[in-house]
C-alpha cells in the first residue's frame, strides 16, 4: 500500500487539492439509512431503496439505464422548442469530481457533427452527466432559454472536436457540476446567462479563441467537488497561439463567492490562468461579495482591464487583482518556451477595498510589464495601500498609475451594491463610464419565470 500510495501521489497535478478532500464510500446495503438511498445487489440483480415518502407505491421512482435521450451526428436544421427533458444515467466510478473530467460525454441532448441546431425554451432536468453535451464540429448551434439544472456533471459541455459560431444564451443554470464548459471553440457568444450554485466554474473557455462572454449573472460557484480554484469566468490556453486568444468578457456581475475549504490556489471571480492565454480584454464588469478569491487574476501577455467595479470588504479577503510578472515557465496543457506574463494595460478601474493590498504580484513588475496603468480610482478606508511589495510612492516612481486617485469613489448606494456613480465622483472625471446592470442576466423572453416545476428566482434562492 505505501508504494502505491508513493506512485499514485507523484502523478496528481500541482492544482489539485491534497487534504479536507471528501472520499465517497458507496453501494453497501448497511449504509441504507436515509430516504432517497439505494443498493444495488449486482449478483441477485437486486435493487434496494429506502423511499422519501411513504407508501412506496404511490410515487414514481425512476432509475435511468440510458447516458442520452437525444443522440444528433451528421444533421443539421433542427429545433427542440419547448420540451422537457429529465434523467439520464449517471457514472458512479467519477462521481466525486465529476464536473472536472472534459470526457463526460453522456448528458440528456448531444450533439456531434451537427450545423444549425437549436435548443430553445426547453427544460433539462435531472441527469446523472451533461444537459446538452456537444462532442465536437458543430457549427451555428443554439442553445437559448433553457431552464438546466440538477445535472450532475454540467449544464452546457463542449467537450471536443472543432466548434464555432455556437450561441449559449437567456440559459438559467443552477444546481449543476460546472455552468457552462466550452473546448475547441472560436466565435461563440456566452451571453445573458444567470449561472448559480455550481460544483465548479460558473463558465471555463480552454483551447477556445474570438469569444464574447457577456451580461451573464454568475454566483455561487465552487461550492462542491475537488477543485479549489473555481471560478466566476475561468480561461486557460486559449487557441490561435500568441496572435489569438481575443476572449472578450464585457458587462458580467460575478457576486457571492468563496473559497470552498479545500487546500490549493483560490482562484478570482475572473481567472486568466496559465500557460498561454493571450490577449484578454475585461470591461465593464461588477465584482462584489467575493472571500477567500482574488478579483481578477490575469496570466499570459497582452490582457486590457478597463472600467471595472470591484468592492471586496470583510473578512478573509484577497487582493483585488493579481499577477506574475515576467516570464513562467509553461505546464499543465502548453509545451513550449516559458511565457512572457507582460504588456498589461489597467485603466479607468473602480476598487473599493478594506483590504490594504491593490495588487498581489508573484516578483517585481518590469518595465514591460505594462503597457498602461492609470485613471484608476482606489479606496480603502484606512487609507493604506501596497503594490505587491512596494510602496505607493515605489508604485509610481516607475510611472504607474500617476494620475489614479485614491478617494471614495462615491457609490450610489454601497451597502445595497448599487454602483452607480453620485455626480462628484472621481472616478468619472478620470474618464470612468457608467455601468448599466439593468441588461444583465436573462432577458424578457425566458419563459420559465413561474412554472417549468419550480418558481423563477434570480436572487438564485429557492421558494417554495
Amino acid at each position: 500500500m505505501p508504494g502505491i500510495c508513493k506512485a499514485l501521489a507523484g502523478r496528481i497535478p500541482k492544482w489539485a487539492a491534497r487534504t479536507r478532500t471528501r472520499f465517497y464510500i458507496y453501494n453497501s446495503k448497511s449504509f441504507l439509512d436515509q430516504p432517497g438511498e439505494f443498493y444495488m445487489d449486482r449478483s441477485t440483480h437486486k435493487l434496494y431503496y429506502k423511499p422519501r415518502r411513504s407508501p412506496i407505491d404511490r410515487q414514481a421512482i425512476i432509475a435511468p439505464t440510458v447516458d442520452r435521450l437525444i443522440d444528433i451526428d451528421g444533421a443539421s436544421d433542427i429545433q427542440f422548442e419547448g420540451l422537457t427533458f429529465k434523467v439520464s444515467n449517471g457514472l458512479l466510478e467519477v462521481t466525486p469530481s465529476l464536473a472536472l473530467h472534459s470526457n463526460v460525454k453522456g448528458g440528456l441532448i448531444r450533439l456531434g457533427d451537427a450545423r444549425n441546431v437549436a435548443v430553445k425554451y426547453c427544460r433539462l432536468l435531472n441527469s446523472g452527466q451533461n444537459g446538452v453535451v456537444v462532442e465536437g464540429n458543430i457549427e451555428k448551434c443554439t442553445i437559448y432559454g433553457n431552464l438546466i439544472t440538477q445535472t450532475v456533471s454540467g449544464g452546457v459541455r463542449f467537450v471536443g472536436g472543432k466548434n464555432r459560431e455556437s450561441v449559449v444564451e437567456n440559459n438559467y443554470i443552477h444546481h449543476v457540476g460546472e455552468g457552462i464548459y466550452i473546448r475547441n471553440s472560436a466565435d461563440d457568444m456566452i451571453r445573458h446567462n444567470l449561472i448559480h450554485d455550481v460544483d465548479s466554474n460558473g463558465f471555463k473557455s480552454l483551447y477556445s479563441e474570438r469569444q464574447t462572454i457577456s451580461y451573464n449573472d454568475i454566483s455561487r460557484v465552487g461550492q462542491d467537488g475537488t477543485d479549489s480554484d473555481a471560478a466566476g469566468i475561468y480561461a486557460n490556453c486559449t487557441a490561435g497561439g500568441p496572435n489569438g486568444g481575443h476572449l472578450v468578457i464585457d458587462h458580467n456581475l460575478l457576486h457571492d463567492m468563496t473559497n470552498n475549504g479545500y487546500p490549493g490556489y483560490p482562484a478570482a471571480a475572473v481567472y486568466l490562468d496559465t500557460d498561454g492565454t493571450y490577449n484578454c480584454t475585461i470591461t465593464n464588469n461588477v465584482i462584489y461579495n467575493i472571500a477567500g478569491k482574488y478579483g481578477i487574476h490575469i496570466r499570459g501577455p497582452n490582457h486590457v482591464i478597463r472600467n471595472n467595479v470591484i468592492h471586496v470588504e470583510g473578512p478573509d479577503l484577497l487582493s483585488p487583482f493579481i499577477l506574475a510578472p515576467g516570464s513562467r515557465p509553461a505546464y499543465v496543457a502548453v509545451n513550449g518556451p516559458p511565457i512572457r506574463n507582460h504588456q498589461y494595460t489597467y485603466e479607468n478601474n473602480i476598487v473599493w477595498s478594506s483590504l490594504p493590498s491593490i495588487f498581489r504580484m508573484s516578483g517585481q513588475p518590469e518595465q514591460d510589464t505594462f503597457t498602461r496603468m492609470d485613471n484608476n480610482v482606489y479606496y480603502n478606508p484606512e487609507g493604506n495601500y501596497s503594490f505587491g511589495k512596494m510602496s505607493l510612492d515605489a508604485w509610481r516612481r516607475m510611472g504607474l498609475d500617476a494620475h489614479t486617485r485614491l478617494a471614495d469613489p462615491l457609490f450610489v448606494g454601497r451597502a445595497s451594491h448599487d454602483y452607480r456613480l453620485k455626480p462628484d465622483s472621481p472616478a468619472l472625471a478620470l474618464g470612468f463610464q457608467e455601468i448599466d446592470t439593468s441588461q444583465i442576466g436573462l432577458k424578457k423572453d425566458f419563459p420559465y419565470r413561474d412554472g417549468g416545476g419550480m418558481m423563477f428566482n434570480p436572487t438564485g434562492k429557492e421558494t417554495d
